[in-house]
């Protein structure tokens, strides 16, 4: 069975065609941006998750080895003061981090 259509039907039909395409791009596009934007929003998420339990972390190091410094022996020093000292780096690796995301 073979349909025939006249021009205008032709035209007409093109036109809704064309019509249903631009709205579905546009529902496409809007999706696409909904997502990218959640995507960007939980990677900052994860992000600030990580720099505060950087943060958090290397606080509560330094905290307790500057706490703890007292007792301990001489022979133990050097490695005690490398803990301090990487725990005031992490520190402020958290706190860069949480900076960073922000921007």
């Amino acid at each position: 069975m073979i349909l025939d259509y006249t021009d205008k039907e032709a035209r007409v039909i093109k036109r809704m065609i064309r019509r249903n395409l631009i709205r579905n791009m546009r529902v496409l596009d809007w999706k696409i941006d909904n997502a990218m934007y959640m995507c960007k929003k939980m990677y900052k998420g994860i992000g600030d998750l990580i720099g505060i339990t950087l943060a958090a972390a290397g606080a509560a190091t330094f905290v307790i080895a500057v706490l703890a410094a007292d007792s301990i022996p001489n022979k133990w020093m050097v490695p005690h003061m490398a803990i301090m000292v990487l725990s005031l780096l992490a520190t402020l690796a958290g706190a860069a981090l949480l900076k960073w995301m922000r921007h």
